[in-house]
């Protein structure tokens, strides 16, 4: 199966994880940024949707962030936007053709040399060069938009689909508090022309793994940024062999802690991390097993099976909204509405360091059976 315009990166670093059985795991965060996506889908090219879009949203704190983002600034200088755009590319004859709105990334009726995707905004800038954007609202290490093939495949698409030889690409980061900040760059014929080859090598490379894999052979697995959301992560060679060499290593930390430099401890936290996402998408793979199969554990006496839970809850900003439409005074909701505090730790700029531009990172290569 050939690559999407999102996972071209990943593909290109690692030509292995488009080989190696998948699991679709969903995390918390992937919800907040299908969320985050799909309120942008709506009021991108219509600002004017905004309040009803907001009024979708049920989460107090997502809907605060959505409600910070500042669109215009984002969308500065561009026109004729659109939203959830799907092209496909043809290897071969370096084509485009368009494929529809709103697809949710079911790419149907592809030739075999054609590689499709779905820009998040297609849009044309003030001097009329097209222009293929892309939100971010992860965590993730991202390569800068000169150099991200994501983006550079989307300018291809819009470029080649419109006539122009050149384009511009944009990344959107959106931060917690709902703040953009805007990564572009432009194309010219030379740029796309290199866009294409980088493609093409990326999907022969794939090919040819998938040729090595369906063999038996061995594949290299190469570690790195990209590892974070590879759907082959409880799958990989490498995170495998990781995990195995980690528990030793969590004991002896768990046992030294309170002797450790806060340098030392640095490391530890980066172990624990690491440790704990690849548990809990190793659970998740589990989950989707047990969902249709119970899972015998060790004692002979329980299993891990799927039963029906169900959660209530309520839209507090609509339930507000309600009160007051009938009368309801800010004194009288007062009563209603609470602020909970509690600590939160992530990793942040020490104070005096500068933000470093994101860059690619040399693959580690492991060997890994296949």
């Amino acid at each position: 199966m050939n690559p999407t315009f999102s996972s071209l990166e990943r593909g290109e670093a690692c030509p292995a994880s488009h080989v190696l059985p998948r699991v679709l795991v969903t995390h918390e965060w992937t919800e907040v940024g299908i969320e985050i996506h799909d309120f942008l889908r709506l009021v991108a090219p219509d600002p004017a949707f905004t309040s009803r879009a907001l009024a979708r949203i049920a989460d107090d704190e997502l809907r605060a962030r959505c409600a910070a983002i500042d669109l215009p600034t984002a969308l500065d200088r561009l026109m004729n936007v659109r939203a959830e755009c799907a092209y496909a590319i043809d290897l071969e004859t370096a084509s485009v053709r368009f494929l529809g709105h709103n697809l949710e990334r079911a790419y149907t009726n592809l030739a075999p040399n054609e590689i499709a995707g779905t820009l998040d905004v297609d849009a044309d800038h003030v001097d009329r060069t097209p222009t293929a954007g892309d939100w971010k609202s992860g965590f993730s290490e991202l390569t800068p938009a000169e150099d991200n093939l994501q983006i550079g495949v989307g300018a291809y698409a819009v470029a080649k689909a419109r006539g122009a030889d050149r384009a511009i690409g944009r990344l959107w980061f959106i931060g917690q508090d709902g703040r953009i900040r805007t990564d572009e760059a432009e194309f010219d014929a030379l740029d796309l022309e290199h866009v294409l080859d980088r493609t093409r090598h990326t999907v022969r490379r794939i090919r040819e793994a998938e040729a090595r894999y369906s063999a038996g052979e061995t594949l290299t697995v190469h570690r790195g940024p990209w590892c974070t959301y590879c759907p082959a992560r409880p799958h990989c060679p490498a995170m495998i062999a990781f995990a195995r060499e980690m528990l030793p290593a969590l004991e002896q930390d768990r046992a030294a802690l309170e002797m450790l430099l806060p340098d030392q401890l640095g490391e530890v936290w980066e172990r624990a991390r690491l440790a704990a996402k690849i548990a809990e998408e190793v659970i998740d793979s589990l989950k989707k097993f047990a969902a249709t199969h119970p899972i015998p554990l060790p004692d002979g006496r329980k299993e891990v099976r799927s039963h029906q839970g169900s959660t209530t809850w309520v839209n507090g900003h609509r339930a507000l909204e309600m009160l007051r439409e009938r009368g309801a005074n800010d004194e009288e909701l007062a009563p209603l509405i609470g602020t909970t505090r509690y600590p939160v730790f992530s990793a942040k700029l020490r104070p005096g360091v500068g933000r470093r531009k994101a860059s690619k990172t040399k693959p580690a290569e492991v060997d890994g059976h296949g």
